[in-house]
């Protein structure tokens, strides 16, 4: 526990389909019709499947489906480049942005953790113009969300787990930060909610040990 006991919250963790931008059901309807025509699986159940296992790298949710080996490497290529089809239509809503200037405003570090792949969120500029960082997933080096990234703000900033916060949409996000020590923050996507996940951050601070 660092300084004497104290575990006050410095790095806020945001996830980011479904978190901060609503692209949930465009990347659903572009996997089931890659899966379906690519794989011959039916598009409602592609779309289950897909829904189901939101959170996870794709390729993960591929394998789950039963596909791997080269189908799921082709399959996995052109849902990237579908993504960044979609990407670059979207922005960031205001109240994403607003969050983050109240977070930094309170001495925390805020950082995106997403399972969306580096070639992907890294060409969004305004990523990099709102956040401190972003961790993405690299599957050549094995990147991604929960203990990889966990490791990587560990080495960089020299903070504790319990001075982690994950804000998350998706139950699998959330079950798979709070085993590793990190206190978890659910969302119904910021757009919605951001005053009440500021709320919640406030909470905590003030729950915290004095510095």
């Amino acid at each position: 526990m660092p300084r004497g006991g104290c575990c006050r919250p410095r790095v806020v963790l945001l996830d980011f389909d479904g978190t901060m931008v609503d692209t949930m059901g465009a990347y659903a309807e572009l996997a089931a019709g890659l899966v379906e025509a690519r794989a011959g699986l039916p598009r409602g159940e592609a779309l289950r499947l897909y829904l189901e296992t939101a959170g996870m790298a794709f390729r993960d949710q591929l394998r789950l489906m039963g596909l791997t080996g080269g189908l799921a490497e082709a399959l996995a290529r052109e849902f990237e480049e579908g993504k960044r089809r979609i990407l670059s239509r979207l922005r960031l809503h205001p109240k994403v942005e607003w969050l983050a200037s109240q977070l930094r405003a309170r001495g925390l570090r805020v950082i995106v953790s997403t399972n969306n792949e580096c070639s992907v969120v890294n060409s969004n500029k305004e990523l990099t113009r709102v956040f401190d960082a972003i961790l993405c997933h690299d599957p050549a080096r094995g990147t991604g969300k929960g203990e990889p990234h966990l490791r990587l703000i560990e080495e960089r900033l020299g903070v504790e787990r319990c001075e982690v916060v994950f804000i998350g949409d998706s139950d699998y996000d959330l079950s798979l930060y709070r085993p590793l020590g990190v206190r978890v923050l659910r969302t119904r996507g910021l757009w919605l909610d951001a005053e009440e996940v500021l709320a919640q951050i406030d909470s905590l601070l003030a729950g915290s040990c004095a510095d």
